[in-house]
């Protein structure tokens, strides 16, 4: 039996058996089953004693994380790393991780209660591995993917407007995130490079997203990282807080503690210091480089990057091209939100030094960003331009070929001298001219 063609129903015993740990039976359906999605509707059945729960959409991989199966997640992780969920869903947790992410699905909630399920986390559409391993609560676990996956599946933002950063501030009052030992540190350092300046009218930044949740731990290493680097931007963020709205719990009382320090340039004495002794980030391990595919119809699976990591079989450096304009624009339709970074807005003010930051509307520049003077903006732009490209990725420590990376930021640059200012993809680390490109959910 094939099950490989697009569209196709794959057997219930493939994601049974990424359920329950049988490698012996993955093996024997490896080669027809993966790269798939699962497209029965959700459901919650029982065979040979044990309870299985359907999820519309997953793949064998998601399976695996959700039942914890460790062998099968390192048997089928380069097959099917960069598939997303198509279709919003639940699993089941052992404690109610995130408030928020609950379904209004009656036939799901019926379903839940019917089985004594207490405890579930609604999975979003568009969510990567990470995102349904930060859902389950399995901190460990993300972290071991994390630092095996490229960047742009890490910096993914799936429908519901919410990144790795956001699912890490609220999981951070169950857990206590340490990044300082060698293997974390560059992975922590690296999302809050990419995300933490991520902010839209449609979404509180960073730094609110702490206080509201008590997330103190969160907060102290944002601030350990970045309070030196990215201070005019995080100063407007807490400008905007009424920190008296956020003194109901001890959790956001040392949050509010933590605003203090920052205030004091307490953490920028700190950086200062450790700056001193460690000069060089250990680099992340090795990231996946996934076998060529087989099937033309994959290529829908997988998330849409400017730069692939493996060439499409009998197609022309043009076809390329035309297939990067395409998920670009593909990317660019499914914006729901949209935010301004400091550089873009700097960008936007010199196009109206003769009107008031006051009389700006929204949709021309974000309404905390207009509250920043040009001096401050100007300012952090002036920052962000002397990184170095090299010192960027020998910091973040990445993988990429760093000539490519240049010839790629070279290429791009021209493109951008004559036209009017665009949501971009982002990247917080700031290469050279762009600066901070746009967040986009």
């Amino acid at each position: 039996m094939c099950f490989a063609a697009c569209g196709s129903r794959q057997p219930p015993e493939w994601f049974e058996a990424c359920s329950t740990g049988n490698i012996e039976q993955i093996t024997d359906l490896m080669d027809d089953c993966t790269q798939h999605r699962d497209h029965r509707p959700f459901q919650i059945y029982s065979k040979n004693e044990q309870q299985f729960m359907v999820h519309t959409g997953f793949t064998g991989l998601m399976y695996a994380i959700v039942n914890n199966q460790q062998e099968v997640v390192e048997l089928l992780l380069n097959e099917e790393y960069d598939i997303l969920c198509n279709q919003d869903t639940v699993v089941q947790t052992s404690e109610q991780w995130f408030t928020h992410q609950i379904t209004v699905d009656m036939q799901i909630i019926q379903c839940l209660k019917k089985n004594n399920i207490q405890f579930y986390s609604q999975v979003p559409a568009g969510s990567t591995i990470l995102d349904l391993a930060l859902l389950l609560g399995n901190l460990e676990l993300y972290i071991q993917l994390a630092q095996k996956l490229p960047r742009r599946i890490i910096n993914h933002i799936n429908e519901s407007g919410y990144n790795n950063l956001f699912y890490l501030i609220e999981l951070s009052k169950f857990f206590y995130l340490e990044p300082v030992n060698e293997l974390t540190r560059p992975l922590f350092k690296f999302l809050f490079q990419r995300q933490s300046l991520f902010y839209s009218i449609h979404s509180p930044t960073s730094i609110k997203r702490c206080l509201i949740h008590g997330s103190y731990a969160m907060l102290d290493i944002l601030f350990s990282l970045f309070s030196k680097k990215y201070k005019v931007a995080f100063t407007s963020f807490i400008d905007n807080c009424n920190l008296q709205d956020y003194q109901d719990t001890k959790e956001q009382l040392k949050c509010v503690q933590l605003i203090a320090k920052f205030k004091q340039n307490e953490y920028d004495e700190e950086q200062s210091e450790q700056n001193s002794e460690n000069n060089k980030e250990p680099a992340i391990v090795q990231e996946i480089v996934p076998e060529e595919p087989t099937q033309s119809t994959k290529a829908s699976n997988k998330i849409p990057t400017k730069t692939s990591f493996v060439k499409p079989p009998n197609k022309s450096e043009k076809d390329e091209n035309e297939q990067e304009k395409f998920c670009t624009a593909h990317e660019q339709l499914n914006f729901k939100h949209f935010t301004y970074s400091l550089p873009k807005a700097s960008a936007l003010l010199k196009k109206v030094e003769t009107v008031k930051v006051e009389d700006l509307k929204p949709e021309d520049l974000d309404l905390q960003v207009a509250n920043l003077s040009k001096e401050a903006v100007k300012e952090q732009q002036k920052e962000d331009d002397n990184i170095e490209v090299d010192e960027m990725v020998d910091d973040l420590g990445l993988v990429e070929d760093i000539d490519e990376l240049k010839a790629e930021i070279a290429l791009e640059e021209p493109k951008q001298e004559n036209k009017e200012p665009q949501m971009e993809e982002v990247d917080a680390e700031g290469e050279e001219e762009e600066g901070i490109d746009a967040e986009t959910v």
